[in-house]
């Protein structure tokens, strides 16, 4: 074979492997995929069904991820919670339909407050100083710092403002003020002494404050006018003082112990704390939510109480038994019972009931996940 056939033939076979892997090309080949990265503050669905875990026929697990501070939406339809360790992420009662919008929080994130429209929310993250709290707008993206002397807040139920103690050490400044969501156009509602405030938003115009709830002190509740600047005394010298108010502010449910921080009770009373009935049901304010009727409420109960230092040792999550979920009725005292964690150690908290009140939504506090169970 001679030095010119064998270049041809060399010549050949290339142009037939090039038309080959041209005809692959075109033909066979399936295009790329260009994936664009979310922005933050963007929706993104998530996997549809991935947050949900069956426990029984009733309970199930709907959050991915450990939650902080679930809330009712604005429109009260879902449920709205910030995860641990990033995103805000919205659910049906059910667990279905989960949306999440890009949030990044720092480290140690334990607490939300969240707007009216819950647009606007303050983060509240623990620190070596003690604890920082920041402003989020998910419309805007902004951010920001709140004032490091700012140790109690809370949003007003009616309009997107924000009520806070600032407190400065060694016998500075000590006030309750009204403020924009941000912090912003900040104005004095009345001076104060009251140190390690709680505060809570229940009319337009009305804030309930208390002190540090503890069942080895005495504390206090008071009613202040954001108008006229009075301040009205409602409860006095109860041990293991804690409040859950009603939405329309009306009403409100308060736990007492001894001065020990013993003998638990519950019980509710009107605004000015003037009627006051004591329920027969053993919890914490904190572990119910009030119906709309205003008239009932379901409530976390342990079956058998554990011997600890109320509210102390429960917020020291020094708690352990077996739940109960009860339905009680605030007016007549009557209570029925609704479902039983039978064998199952749940710490039931931040209680939310769906529109048709037939699912009941809470967070875990043993292992700060969000679980959803049937009530009918």
């Amino acid at each position: 074979m001679t030095k010119k056939r064998i270049i041809l033939i060399v010549l050949v076979l290339l142009v037939l492997i090039m038309g080959a892997l041209a005809a692959y090309y075109f033909f066979f080949k399936k295009p790329g995929v260009t994936v664009q990265e979310p922005a933050a503050g963007t929706e993104q669905p998530a996997p549809e069904g991935e947050n949900i875990v069956a426990i029984d026929e009733k309970l199930k697990r709907i959050s991915a991820t450990p939650a902080i501070s679930p809330i009712a939406a604005a429109d009260g339809s879902r449920v709205l919670y910030a995860g641990k360790t990033s995103g805000v992420f919205e659910v049906d009662f059910s667990g279905g339909n989960q949306k999440e919008t890009t949030f990044t929080p720092l480290k140690n994130l334990y607490k939300i407050f969240w707007s009216k429209d819950r647009n606007e929310f303050a983060a509240v993250y623990a620190s070596q100083d003690g604890r920082k709290t920041f402003y989020y707008n998910t419309q805007t993206k902004q951010t920001s710092p709140y004032d490091t002397h700012i140790d109690s807040l809370a949003f007003s139920p009616v309009e997107n403002k924000l009520a806070y103690h600032y407190q400065e050490t060694g016998g500075g400044i000590n006030n309750i003020s009204v403020a924009d969501p941000s912090g912003a156009n900040a104005a004095t509602v009345i001076n104060t002494r009251l140190q390690e405030a709680r505060i809570a938003w229940i009319t337009q115009n009305e804030i309930a404050l208390s002190t540090a709830p503890s069942g080895l002190a005495p504390n206090l509740l008071w009613v202040l006018n954001t108008s006229t600047q009075k301040l009205s005394t409602a409860l006095t010298d109860i041990y293991g003082l804690t409040t859950l108010w009603a939405p329309d502010g009306e009403r409100f449910l308060f736990s007492q112990t001894s001065q020990k921080g013993k003998g638990l009770s519950l019980s509710v009373a009107d605004k000015k704390g003037t009627s006051v009935k004591k329920l027969d049901l053993t919890t914490l304010p904190e572990k119910c939510v009030f119906a709309k009727d205003k008239k009932s409420a379901v409530c976390a109960a342990p079956a058998i109480m554990p011997d600890i230092v109320w509210p102390d040792d429960y917020y020291k999550n020094i708690y352990s038994a077996q739940e109960q979920l009860w339905r009680v009725n605030l007016e007549s005292g009557k209570k029925e019972m609704l479902y039983e964690f039978a064998g199952i150690s749940f710490d039931a908290a931040s209680l939310l009931l769906s529109p048709q009140e037939d699912v009941l939504v809470f967070l875990n506090r043993k292992d700060g996940f969000l679980y959803s169970v049937k009530l009918k």
